[in-house]
C-alpha cells in the first residue's frame, strides 16, 4: 500500500471538493516537514502555500511562493480560506462593483441614468439560498428577495477583518431611504424604495446583531473566559 494513503492526524475537510480547484486556497504550514521524495514538498513552519487539490482524505496537492508543486500531508497544513469563501468574495466583489456604479455613479456610463428594474444591483442569486420558513415567507413578500442570513453570507465576502459592527452600519448608511429620492425611473420607484428600505433594514439588523456579538466577546477576554 502506498504511504499515501496511510491516515494523517487532520483530515482533507468533509465536503471539500475534489479535483483541481478553480481558485488556489491559501494556506500555511503549520509545522516543519521533511520531503520523503521527489513528488513532495519540504515545509518549514509558517511557510505560505497555495492549496490547488485534494489528493483522497489525508493530503493536498500545493504550490509554495516559488512555484514548486508537490504533495502535503493534510495535518501539516492551516486552510487560510474555504472553496466557498472565496466563491462568495467573488460574488461580493462583483455586488459591490455594481452598487458603485449604479447607485454611487462610479462610472461615467451610469451619471445621470436613473435606475430601473434592470439596472438596479440585485443580490447574486446564488448567494439567496436560506431556506428557512420565516425567511422563505420574507423573501415572497419583499424585494430583493434575500433575508438576513442570505445578506449576511454576502457581506462576509468583503474578507478580511473588515466585517464587523461599523463597518456594517456604514454599509447600511449607504442604503438609506434618503439616498434614493430621484434615482429612480418612475416605473420602477415604488419597487425601488421598497427593494432599498428592505437592504437598509437588513443591515442594520446585522450591525445591531454584531455589536451585540463583539460586546459579547468584549466580556469574554476581561473576565478571562
Amino acid at each position: 500500500m502506498d504511504f499515501r494513503s496511510k491516515p494523517a492526524e487532520k483530515a482533507v475537510p468533509s465536503g471539500f471538493p475534489q479535483g483541481r480547484l478553480l481558485h488556489a486556497l491559501p494556506a500555511t504550514a503549520t509545522h516543519s516537514y521533511k520531503a520523503r521524495d521527489s513528488l513532495e514538498l519540504t515545509l518549514t513552519r509558517n511557510q505560505s502555500l497555495r492549496i490547488l487539490e485534494a489528493k483522497g482524505d489525508w493530503w493536498y496537492i500545493a504550490r509554495t511562493t516559488a512555484g514548486d508543486e508537490g504533495w502535503v500531508p493534510s495535518s501539516y497544513i492551516k486552510l487560510l480560506a474555504t472553496p466557498q469563501s472565496l466563491e462568495t468574495h467573488t460574488f461580493y466583489l462583483a455586488w459591490s462593483q455594481s452598487v458603485a456604479e449604479a447607485i454611487l455613479g462610479g462610472s461615467k456610463s451610469s451619471k445621470g441614468h436613473r435606475l430601473d428594474a434592470c439596472s438596479f444591483p440585485w443580490l447574486p442569486p446564488e448567494i439567496c439560498t436560506c431556506e428557512e420558513p420565516s425567511c422563505r415567507l420574507r423573501k415572497q413578500e419583499q424585494r430583493p428577495g434575500a433575508c438576513a442570513h442570505d445578506v449576511e453570507s454576502l457581506m462576509k465576502g468583503v474578507g478580511g477583518t473588515r466585517y464587523g459592527a461599523g463597518w456594517l452600519w456604514r454599509q447600511s448608511l449607504m442604503w438609506h431611504p434618503d439616498r434614493f429620492i430621484k434615482k429612480f425611473s418612475d416605473e420602477f420607484v415604488v419597487d425601488g424604495m421598497r427593494a432599498v428600505a428592505e437592504m437598509f433594514t437588513i443591515l442594520t439588523e446585522l450591525s445591531l446583531q454584531e455589536r451585540e456579538r463583539e460586546r459579547k466577546e468584549k466580556e469574554k477576554v476581561e473576565l478571562g473566559i
